[in-house]
């Protein structure tokens, strides 16, 4: 666990009133919530719609994400939880590339999240019932190591899905690469170093994930420049 900081006197006005979502906001983010089940396409019912992450804490910036968190049960989809998982995540994957919804300059950051999951986060707050199921405190937050993996862990399985032999793999690399930037930026400018966003970086870096990201950048551009090698 890293150690305790100071962060933000207050929560992001662009979503809150005082400790309240914005009414707007938040029958938007159902509505977002909605369309999102629906591309999941599955039966097992939504148990909540939550709102985690720093936008639901005192440490966010204007660019910070704005997590949103639809809650089932994985266990009624199919008995095989690395199954699930992998399937839930690949779907957040398709979803968050297909449709980067941006609210005020923040992404607006979509995920399956299994109900037998224990928060991560010191801030979660319910949109379908419109209250705070752990409320952030002003003063001091604990960064878990927990936080920090659930940040990484999708660009370890974006980069780790990549196809070699993808004719829009340089796209998409970019795209990554794009959004790694603005995440590590986004915990400097706020926290500092022992930001999670900063930490889910150096995380990806320590797991090779950023050094395999630029290997297969080189050779997939080395490969479209080498003469003869479109025929």
């Amino acid at each position: 666990m890293i150690n305790e900081y100071q962060t933000q006197s207050e929560l992001n006005p662009a979503l809150w009133d005082g400790d309240e979502l914005k009414s707007r906001l938040r029958l938007q983010l159902l509505k977002i919530a909605k369309y999102f089940y629906k591309f999941l396409d599955i039966s097992a019912p939504v148990n909540d719609v939550t709102l985690t992450g720093s936008n639901a804490n005192y440490n966010w910036t204007d660019k910070s994400d704005i997590d949103l968190h639809i809650l089932i049960n994985y266990k009624l989809i199919n008995d095989h939880e690395i199954l699930v998982r992998d399937y839930m995540m690949a779907k957040k994957t398709i979803w968050n590339n297909k449709y980067p919804i941006i609210y005020k300059g923040m992404r607006i950051e979509l995920y399956a999240q299994d109900t037998n999951e224990p928060h991560a986060s010191t801030g979660v707050y319910s949109v379908l019932h419109n209250k705070w199921l752990m409320t952030p405190n002003s003063e001091m937050i604990s960064v878990e190591d927990e936080a920090i993996n659930k940040k990484a862990k999708p660009y370890e399985y974006e980069i780790d899905k990549l196809d070699p032999e993808d004719d829009q793999l340089l796209d998409k690399i970019a795209a990554i690469k794009s959004r790694l930037k603005t995440l590590r930026q986004t915990g400097l400018q706020s926290i500092g170093e022992y930001s999670i966003e900063n930490l889910a970086f150096k995380s990806l870096r320590n797991s090779g994930h950023l050094e395999r990201l630029g290997n297969l950048e080189q050779t997939t551009t080395f490969r479209q420049l080498t003469p003869g090698s479109y025929q």
